[in-house]
């Protein structure tokens, strides 16, 4: 058997109150439930994958195909200009992009890891080169050639590299 439920003279007065509220009003009206609420205050996805050719210029639009679809978008980028990192359908830029009120803008772009140089040291008896891996769009800005002449070990003291080398 259920335990036998109490109220206390304010509950009861409080339930009363709401009872009589509800049996004053219009009862030929059918609940209905409340429109659900979506974040950013409009209907459908605020958030979406897509991908895009090209390079992407600061303050501007550009047409993106929404992630395994055919729908394409206009975005506007805010945030960083963006490389030409590809022009191929093929293989596409991918990047994530979301709506803000009316309008959709762009949030990141895919990224690849590069090993980039970050510090030289001189040994006695080498040049030592250090590198780290970077998060950064996926092309080559520049490449430099440095020409090495061979120069006699006893000529080439560390005093005089370091003055080459900065």
């Amino acid at each position: 058997m259920a335990d036998r439920v109490t109220f206390t003279p304010g509950s009861a007065e409080r339930i009363a109150k709401v009872v009589r509220i509800v049996e004053a009003g219009n009862r030929d009206t059918g609940w209905r439930p409340p429109a659900p609420r979506t974040v950013g205050g409009g209907g459908g996805s605020v958030f979406r994958m897509a991908q895009f050719t090209g390079a992407w210029g600061l303050n501007t639009f550009n047409t993106v195909t929404v992630y395994n679809s055919t729908q394409t978008l206009s975005v506007n980028n805010i945030l960083f200009p963006v490389p030409k990192l590809s022009d191929s359908t093929t293989s596409p830029t991918y990047c994530a992009i979301a709506k803000d009120r009316s309008t959709w803008h762009l949030v990141n772009i895919q990224f690849s890891d590069h090993t980039m140089l970050s510090a030289v040291t001189l040994q006695p008896d080498a040049l030592e080169f250090a590198r780290r891996a970077v998060l950064a769009p996926g092309r080559t800005v520049a490449t430099t050639g440095i020409t090495i002449t061979e120069c006699d070990n006893e000529a080439a003291s560390a005093e005089q590299l370091n003055f080459f080398l900065g």
